[in-house]
């Protein structure tokens, strides 16, 4: 049984990192999350939500509501194209949050291969109309194509207030802790020695999901590969090849019955042969 939710909180320096993962839907945990954030500012890593249902946006537009009543600053970062889709379509998806990054997505036709990049909302200050960055296929060079609506996909940043947020997000970090943004990538990669101030903990909330595409179900087999799968096999050396020759040589259990077969027919044929010379040799006693 796979986790379908999940959420990891670290609290640090006046702060509480929270990275969400998964799908949030009618069985989402946000509500108890509430209780456990502390200090200022909540950094929401949205980068592995892969999608909210209409019971979902609704528990998050009211969580979301919560937290900003208790005076906490939200700070969403590296949202994921589900994220910035809700965002799009319904009004009030992201509160009074501020909105540092986020990703979008691309398509490359030589490869056939998607990519989501990660944009920040301060690049498209300035822009009368937001336009998708150009960003180079990875494996063949070529250009990848934005892989959606440029007017629909950037529709949100319209909300935004981008001078708010490049004033605010640098103060806020600044007043948090002047490299937050690297505490956070630490988080990440889970390197908790690089962080300073006082000892973190760590809390995690997982929501169970009982698909029967989950791992250990028919489905997933079917559908990802195992590590049997991935694992290459050695080559073989001269000792085992050498093994493998002297035991094909050596007869084994089926060889057996074919020798002895073998003894059968001639000695058949022998005793055939000395019927006919019988044979012979009364035919001319005859004569």
């Amino acid at each position: 049984m796979t986790q379908k939710f999940s959420a990891k909180l670290r609290t640090g320096n006046d702060y509480t990192f929270v990275k969400l993962r998964g799908i949030i839907d009618e069985d989402n945990q946000l509500a108890s999350l509430r209780r456990k954030l502390q200090g200022k500012v909540v950094v929401l890593d949205l980068a592995d939500v892969e999608r909210i249902n209409s019971c979902g946006v609704r528990d998050w537009v009211n969580w979301l509501g919560e937290v900003e009543g208790t005076q906490h600053t939200v700070v969403m970062i590296r949202c994921s194209p589900a994220i910035v889709t809700q965002a799009n379509m319904v009004t009030n998806f992201c509160g009074h949050a501020l909105i540092s990054s986020f990703y979008a997505p691309y398509y490359c036709p030589n490869c056939d291969i998607s990519a989501d990049k990660l944009l920040t909302v301060e690049q498209f200050n300035g822009m009368d109309e937001a336009s998708a960055p150009t960003f180079l296929c990875e494996e063949c060079g070529q250009e990848l194509e934005f892989d959606d609506f440029e007017e629909t996909y950037f529709a949100f940043l319209a909300n935004v207030d981008q001078d708010r947020i490049d004033a605010r997000i640098r103060s806020l970090l600044e007043e948090v802790a002047p490299d937050l943004e690297r505490k956070i990538q630490a988080l990440n990669e889970g390197n908790l020695n690089t962080l300073s101030g006082p000892s973190l903990h760590t809390a995690t909330l997982t929501t169970p999901t009982s698909d029967p595409t989950a791992s250990g179900g028919f489905g997933s087999l079917m559908s990802k590969p195992t590590d049997i799968d991935r694992v290459k096999l050695p080559e073989p050396t001269a000792h085992a090849a050498d093994t493998r020759a002297s035991t094909a040589a050596t007869p084994g259990p089926e060889a057996a019955p074919k020798g002895r077969s073998n003894l059968i027919t001639y000695g058949l044929i022998a005793i055939a042969a000395i019927v006919v010379a019988i044979l012979l040799v009364l035919v001319l006693t005859l004569d």
